[in-house]
């Protein structure tokens, strides 16, 4: 659906490759964490559910996993959305304000474009922590191949590697968990992410003052 036929009050925020994308990648990541943590500690005798079978849908599954997460690079340079994501001067001046609102200590948030400046760092995040999980997955499963043991070389050891492996794994299982509470203290959020549409409120403020953000604010 195009922008013109944006229904009344309402700006398109996510196109539906974007959404795509998402919710493929998310399904996918908590795939791979729950299978992570069952190759570390099964519980399930073997005969209900082999640790083979386990391994192999963690391995197949890690395809996408990396593959969404170059698409959404690809999508961010071709569309030029990757520019909402760069903290500017405004992001920066406004880091105190915001932190107290994260904390609750304050009632709003400050001013901002698309993302404020946490997310703008967390989603950055996203892409070198997928990239670091495919390569140490890789060298765990792969780890008497040429490639497989040339990272295995370079990270210094296999228990580094393994080390390297579940605390990405971890960090990316903790913001997606701060990412969930986001989305479910801000129901806006979810809705803009299943249907594409967000509310389109204009910023308050004087004009005076308006005169003075980027256009994106105004």
């Amino acid at each position: 659906m195009s922008k013109a036929a944006a229904p009344p009050g309402k700006m398109l925020r996510h196109p539906a490759i974007l959404r795509l994308i998402h919710w493929t990648h998310t399904a996918v990541t908590l795939l791979l964490a729950l299978t992570g943590f069952y190759l570390g500690r099964p519980f399930l005798p073997p005969h209900l559910l082999r640790v083979a079978h386990v391994r192999l849908t963690h391995l197949t599954f890690a395809t996408p996993f990396i593959a969404t997460a170059l698409l959404h690079l690809v999508y961010s340079l071709v569309s030029g959305s990757w520019h909402d994501l760069l903290p500017d001067r405004r992001d920066w001046r406004t880091a105190g304000c915001l932190l107290r609102y994260e904390l609750l200590l304050a009632g709003e948030a400050p001013m901002h474009g698309k993302y404020h400046l946490l997310q703008k760092l967390l989603y950055l995040s996203f892409l070198p922590a997928v990239l670091i999980q495919g390569a140490t997955g890789w060298a765990l499963a792969s780890h008497s191949t040429w490639s497989g043991s040339l990272f295995i070389r370079l990270a210094g050891d296999l228990q580094r590697v393994r080390l390297i492996h579940h605390f990405v794994a971890l960090y990316l299982i903790a913001t997606v968990t701060l990412h969930f509470y986001r989305v479910l203290s801000e129901p806006g959020m979810l809705v803009a992410m299943v249907t594409g549409w967000a509310a389109a409120v204009p910023p308050a403020g004087t004009p005076e003052e308006k005169a003075t953000r980027p256009p994106h604010l105004r």
